[in-house]
């Protein structure tokens, strides 16, 4: 009586546990059935035996995969991994590869989950274990389309499906059926995913009506045990009922035992009567006896009636709850199903939409569409192919029933053939004739329809008319060769006007006689440039500019010349840099009438002068700066923000300042144009600027001027990289030694 009331107490907790099922994730039956199992490996680890010891861990990590607990379940297949390893199991190592692969694919860690699926796979293939293969084959092309990795998923699942086919297995192909529609499609490729679906509708279709038959079997036999368990509480209840009449009929007897006595009283003399009343009495203890015995039965009935009806009824809640349950399962299952057929109804409805606007498009399209099998035979033309070649089906079929009979150029034949060999798309172009014998230009795609063997069904040509087109090209040849012969002759003519500006340049520069420690680095943007250094000396006087004219390329180096020219023809008779400055100004404006009309270009100049009699030296800057360093103080000095030429007010004339200063010792300068200092970096957000080129010479002043050479060059390459240059660079350096 114990144990079944104990019995009766654990199956009522186990229905409350039941019920809080949908609140809590790990039942108790879960925590419990993990320490117990972990317990259990403590045990399998002190007695060595490794095998049992990963058989509970497996356990472990199943009940927490299937409660989302992944990082948990993860270590504990882990750690079974590690021991199965250590046994050669590679059955289990496969196994657990395969969860972990999908607990990774649950986790949307993809690439993790493909390590582990190719293990597993691994091993399933060099067992020929079909049906695993088939399964890691599915579930790594699904991580595969979350990866979008298309072709490689298309790959798996062809191999599984090959192996579904050779098993004959039915639910399998469907699968793979429903996983090649699905990839198909999100690979946009319409046509297979229609193909695909196809098949797996009817595969579904047919399986199902199988699960439905096998639900309602196992609906009717649930119900049967169901009954059996009325019919067999109904005996109980009968045999009660049995007892409970005996009882009665017992009771009545005792009632006329009544009756008698009392006649007996009346009849019977005294003696007689107190010899039946002993005899009575006999009978009455006898009768008390049986009742009482007969009492004792009937509760003992009653008892065992009442706890076997709570054992059936537990048992037979139980069943309830798990028919429930696999009701709802399936319930869900098809609920899910049907939202799938929905979802597929829809999508099929879409491309039937679809098929009837490409149906529309193909037949009332300009271009010329023709449909053969796929040994070249015509089998369709729509209304474009008349349109373009004049010819009806019927028409062009007296030409010959036959594509490669229609056609009597060998290339386009062989490209036929080449589209045929290796089932892929081509086009190409050739000239055709129409039914009144006019030459066309056509450009044809062929492309090969494949079934579900991958073997060509049919082949459709689609020819557009590029006539115009190739006139157009012959007439945009003709032109290309006139601009090819316009470039040449523009390109000999900047490079000569390089050589004429070199040639300038050298015949100016008087750097290597006048400094002996000089440098410049100058790189134009173009074959020309538009900035330029320059040279004199004039009785006492050394004069010597770093110009940066307005552009560069081939107008700035008309400006350049037009420099050149202006510094040689006013230095003969102005020395000091701010009446050459002012001289310079006005003679640009003069020459390109700039009072007159809208043109802006002018130059940016630093012009130094160099008094070796007097030893001074004078500067003036229009906009462009020069550093000076005397005794180890570097100086930048910045000219005034006026250009020479078009930046200056109309009919005006500008004044420039003059800076002057003794040259007591040895004095370093460096003039440079505005292209380092506005060249961008590599990322193309930032600029060299003046300040950066300051801090670069204010380091670095004292090294040798090849040196220094050297490292701006260097440091230039790196802050460019592989960006443009954006103008103009150009830098002189030199030394005045006392």
């Amino acid at each position: 009586m114990k144990h079944l009331f104990l019995y009766i107490v654990f199956i009522i907790a186990n229905m409350s546990i039941i019920r809080a099922q949908n609140e809590i994730q790990l039942l108790p039956a879960d925590t419990f059935a993990i320490h117990q199992a972990l317990l259990n490996a403590e045990k399998q680890i002190k007695a060595g035996d490794k095998k049992e010891e990963s058989r509970y861990y497996d356990q472990i990590g199943l009940i927490y995969w299937e409660h989302n607990y992944y990082t948990l379940a993860i270590e504990f297949y882990e750690k079974s991994l590690k021991l199965n390893t250590q046994l050669n199991n590679e059955s289990g190592s496969s196994m657990i590869n395969h969860n972990l692969g999908m607990i990774y694919a649950d986790k949307a860690n993809y690439e993790k989950s493909l390590d582990y699926f190719q293990k597993a796979l691994n091993y399933r293939r060099m067992v020929r274990d079909k049906t695993g293969t088939i399964m890691v084959l599915i579930n790594t092309s699904v991580t595969l389309n979350n990866l979008k990795r298309y072709d490689e998923s298309i790959k798996n699942l062809n191999e599984a499906l090959s192996l579904a086919r050779e098993m004959n297995d039915m639910e399998q192909m469907k699968s793979c059926y429903g996983m090649l529609s699905e990839t198909y499609e999100k690979a946009k490729q319409s046509d297979k995913a229609y193909y695909y679906f196809g098949l797996y509708k009817t595969f579904h279709e047919q399986l199902q009506m199988q699960k439905v038959k096998t639900v309602e079997e196992n609906i009717k036999e649930t119900q049967l045990q169901l009954k059996l368990t009325e019919t067999e509480k109904l005996n109980k209840e009968l045999e009660l009922r049995l007892a409970n009449n005996e009882l009665i009929e017992k009771e009545k007897d005792i009632s006329q035992l009544d009756a008698t006595n009392k006649n007996l009283y009346t009849n019977l003399t005294r003696t007689e009567l107190q010899k039946k009343l002993l005899e009575q009495d006999n009978q009455l203890q006898q009768a008390e006896l049986k009742e009482a015995e007969t009492q004792r039965n009937k509760q003992r009935m009653q008892i065992w009636f009442l706890l076997t009806a709570i054992v059936l009824t537990s048992v037979g809640l139980f069943l309830i709850l798990l028919f429930y349950r696999q009701k709802n399962r399936l319930n869900k299952q098809l609920i899910t199903q049907n939202e799938q057929i929905n979802i597929q109804k829809d999508e099929i409805e879409r491309k039937n939409i679809e098929l009837e606007k490409l149906s529309i498009v193909a037949s009332e399209t300009s271009n010329a569409i023709m449909i053969t099998n796929k040994n070249g035979d015509i089998g369709w033309i729509n209304k474009g192919f008349t349109k373009m070649y004049g010819y009806t089906q019927a028409g062009f079929l007296a030409k010959g029933k036959n594509i490669f009979e229609a056609h009597t150029n060998d290339a386009v034949i062989n490209r036929l053939l080449n589209t045929i060999n290796q089932k892929q798309n081509t086009i190409y172009e050739a000239e055709q004739e129409n039914n009144q014998g006019q030459k066309l230009w056509v450009q044809t795609t062929v492309t090969p329809i494949l079934d579900e063997y991958n073997n060509i069904k049919q082949l459709v040509f689609i020819d557009s008319d590029i006539t115009n087109l190739k006139n157009s090209e012959q007439k945009i040849l003709a032109q290309k060769e006139e601009i090819e012969k316009q470039k040449t002759s523009l390109t000999d003519s900047i490079n000569y006007a390089m050589l004429i500006q070199h040639a300038m340049l050298m015949s100016g520069n008087h750097f290597d006689a006048l400094f002996a420690d000089h440098f410049i680095v100058h790189r134009p943007k173009a074959t020309v440039s538009g900035d330029f250094y320059w040279s004199s000396k004039v009785g006492q006087y050394i004069i010597f500019a770093a110009v940066d004219c307005t552009g560069h390329g081939v107008p700035g180096a008309f400006m350049s010349m037009i420099g050149m020219n202006l510094l040689r023809q006013i230095t003969d008779n102005v020395q000091m840099p701010d009446q050459i400055c002012g001289q310079m100004n006005q003679d640009i404006r003069k020459l390109l009438n700039q009072d007159n009309n809208s043109n802006r270009d002018g130059m940016d100049v630093a012009i130094c002068t160099y008094d070796t009699l007097n030893q001074k030296l004078y500067y003036t800057g229009a906009t462009r700066p020069i550093f000076m360093v005397q005794n180890n103080a570097f100086e930048h000095l910045r000219g005034e923000k006026k250009s020479l030429g078009g930046g200056i007010e109309r009919n005006s004339k500008a004044i420039y300042k003059l800076n002057t200063f003794d040259i007591t010792t040895d004095t370093t300068l460096y003039l440079f144009s505005d292209g380092i200092t506005d060249q961008f970096d590599l990322t193309n957000e930032r600029k060299f600027t003046v300040n950066r080129l300051r801090e670069l010479f204010q380091e670095n002043h004292h090294l040798p001027f090849d040196q220094q050479k050297s490292l701006l060059e260097q440091t230039l390459d790196q802050w460019q990289g592989n960006q443009a240059q954006v103008d103009d660079i150009m830098f002189l350096g030199l030394k005045i030694k006392i």
